[in-house]
């Protein structure tokens, strides 16, 4: 329990771009655009302990290109809703402008303004430790510390 005697509510809000990326046609070749949002949903479901809302919001290219990727993505999305009652799960799309900043900012505007915190985080890197969410609100913004209204970025 963080902050007295309420479990903070919280938002993961996942910026996706199913395109193709330059680092892994080099290293992997053609890697399945879903890949991402599948190790999301994978480790979300297993190692999140407070999350309760999950947001994904897919920057799309010009052209309507990622538009049968989209649907297939809505589709894994709306089977969570489906089998996971312990937290919603949410997908939305927005022109590919201003990349992750402007994808976490629709997230953040639309779908948390009654949560009490949000992770965000990029479509490539995936937390691996279960019970990620609750050590990092205890360690950086529980109630009794002076920091709670900074913000922390950091990854490993």
């Amino acid at each position: 329990m963080v902050g007295g005697n309420r479990v903070n509510r919280t938002a993961y809000v996942c910026a996706i771009f199913f395109g193709p990326r330059r680092s892994w046609l080099e290293h992997w070749g053609l890697v399945d655009p879903l890949h991402c949002l599948n190790e999301h949903v994978r480790t979300i479901t297993s190692h999140s302990t407070l999350i309760e809302r999950v947001i994904f919001v897919c920057n799309l290219r010009d052209e309507g290109l990622d538009a049968e990727t989209y649907a297939k993505a809505r589709d894994i999305i709306e089977k969570r809703n489906e089998e996971d009652s312990s937290r919603e799960w949410i997908i939305c799309s927005r022109p590919n402008y201003a990349f992750s900043y402007g994808a976490w900012e629709h997230g953040l505007v639309e779908h948390t303004q009654d949560l009490d915190f949000a992770f965000l985080i990029e479509d490539d890197y995936v937390p691996c430790k279960a019970g990620f969410d609750v050590e990092l609100i205890e360690k950086y913004f529980s109630s009794e510390d002076s920091r709670r209204n900074v913000i922390y970025c950091s990854s490993w």
